[in-house]
């Protein structure tokens, strides 16, 4: 549908109008390419809504090229949707559990049902790494589908909800924690990459050796 918006400029009392078309703007969070002639690279800045279908998107580009090996960049990602980190994780990450999460009700578990992962990964983590992503990188971890290369990641692992007040205030709630396939609680702990890099100014050294891993 179509609406009048109506804009003031530098305190002038006079509108300007101008008719839009409403709709509905998807972020795309990824951004991939092909580095070293034969390894994927994807960048995921955070889980929105339209994550999975993104990086579903680099998949595909890169196995039209028979491209096997990938870079998935977690790097300063602060998280997001739960469902997102959950079917990301699917891609990469064999049969099996992907995280726990437990609250007032009890202990649910998250499968995987990926009977043949294809991919030879290796993930960038550092300590802006939150939420979401520990969720990922976690389940990459513990189910051995990838190394872990970089920093030690943030140390986020409750599930957080918003209750709506009469008054219209909120109250932020902490519902559920989370746990790695293993049950590890890595809330204000963070995770450990398989290998430490810090970079230096002006060098990426964990992207260097993420290829020289792989």
């Amino acid at each position: 549908t179509k609406v009048k918006l109506g804009i003031i400029r530098n305190n002038s009392s006079k509108p300007i109008y101008i008719d839009i078309t409403r709709a509905n703007i998807k972020v795309n969070p990824v951004e991939y390419e092909i580095i070293e002639k034969d390894i994927g690279y994807i960048k995921l800045k955070e889980f929105n809504p339209y994550s999975t279908t993104y990086v579903k998107e680099a998949l595909q580009k890169f196995d039209k090229k028979n491209i096997n090996r990938v870079i998935l960049d977690l790097r300063d990602n602060p998280g997001g949707m739960l469902n997102q980190a959950i079917n990301i994780s699917e891609l990469f990450v064999s049969a099996g559990p992907i995280v726990h999460i437990r609250n007032k009700a009890g202990l649910s578990t998250h499968i995987s049902t990926n009977k043949n992962p294809k991919y030879k990964l290796a993930v960038l983590i550092n300590e802006n790494s939150a939420s979401a992503s520990e969720i990922v990188a976690g389940a990459i971890k513990e189910r051995k589908a990838g190394t872990l290369i970089g920093t030690k990641t943030y140390g986020k692992g409750i599930v957080q909800s918003l209750l709506y007040l009469p008054d219209g205030s909120i109250l932020k709630m902490t519902t559920a924690e989370y746990l790695l396939p293993n049950k590890t609680s890595i809330h204000k702990k963070g995770i450990e990459p398989h290998i430490k890099v810090e970079n230096e100014e002006g060098k990426d050294l964990q992207l260097k050796k993420a290829i020289d891993q792989l």
